[in-house]
């Protein structure tokens, strides 16, 4: 990672991650406003978001849900919003970890990162967010995390 990427690369960056990542949910519904990405059923609500990191250097890919028909009385305290990240629907720890803060660098021009992130957009985390637009939606987990509490003694 250099130690400041240029404000063109960033832009470069961000761009192609509008461009990709809105082809990736525009046809499931979701509509874009600035650099997130939302979809409000009767259910929930859910999103995906490119958060700069305060350092400049990095973007992270947030993603969220927000349940909105539930009975308060029976429902969990902390069940109804729930936030992500693009990592959490990896496979192994090491994979979520290097896939935390994404370097503007590692991303730019045929970047291997940006491909595998846009892979995991696609094929883990968009069918995980049409599966929390469902009256029970909020119970669910992403694939690892939901393997992590399942091995904890």
């Amino acid at each position: 990672m250099s130690a400041n990427p240029p404000a063109s690369l960033r832009e470069r960056v961000v761009r192609m991650l509008h461009r990709e990542i809105d082809a990736i949910l525009a046809p499931a519904g979701y509509v874009q406003a600035g650099g997130r990405w939302s979809r409000t059923t009767a259910f929930a609500r859910t999103w995906v978001e490119i958060q700069r990191s305060s350092s400049g250097l990095a973007c992270y890919l947030n993603l969220g849900r927000l349940q909105r028909l539930l009975n308060w009385e029976w429902v969990p305290p902390g069940t109804y919003f729930s936030g992500w990240r693009i990592g959490d629907f990896a496979d192994s720890t090491a994979e979520h970890n290097s896939l935390d803060a994404l370097a503007y660098d590692q991303l730019d021009g045929d970047s291997p990162l940006r491909a595998k992130v846009m892979a995991l957009l696609s094929e883990r985390a968009l069918p995980f967010l049409k599966a929390s637009h469902t009256p029970f939606g909020y119970r669910m987990l992403p694939p690892r995390l939901a393997a992590l509490r399942e091995a904890r003694p």
